[in-house]
């Protein structure tokens, strides 16, 4: 009996003093559960709000790209096409020239 009752005093022990403090950890872990949710969903919405901003600079700078290249081919046409007004030009002024001299050599015959 002696045996039983020491293990009524311990179980006895172990319900007023150790109980309440698992309860009590059990407690807190909860709370610092719910915390964490908290705090990562503050986390996540500020990285999606940061990924949103760097997505709208990104397609900021696709749009600036995109006009300065077709500026860019704008101004490569109008070169070509100053350049091929200069040939025609130039051959034009060559042909004159060439005339003019096949005269001159032809009236001197």
């Amino acid at each position: 009996m002696d045996t039983w009752a020491l293990l009524l005093n311990i179980a006895e022990i172990i319900g007023v003093c150790i109980l309440p403090v698992f309860g009590w950890m059990a407690h807190i872990m909860i709370n610092h559960g719910k915390k964490l949710v908290i705090l990562e969903e503050r986390v996540n919405d500020s990285v999606n709000r940061r990924i949103t901003s760097l997505e709208d600079k990104v397609i900021d700078l696709e749009v600036k790209i995109e006009s300065k290249i077709d500026q860019v081919e704008q101004k490569v046409d109008q070169v070509e096409k100053s350049v091929t007004d200069c040939k025609i030009y130039l051959n034009d002024r060559i042909s004159e020239t060439l005339n003019t001299l096949i005269n001159k050599i032809d009236e001197k015959r």
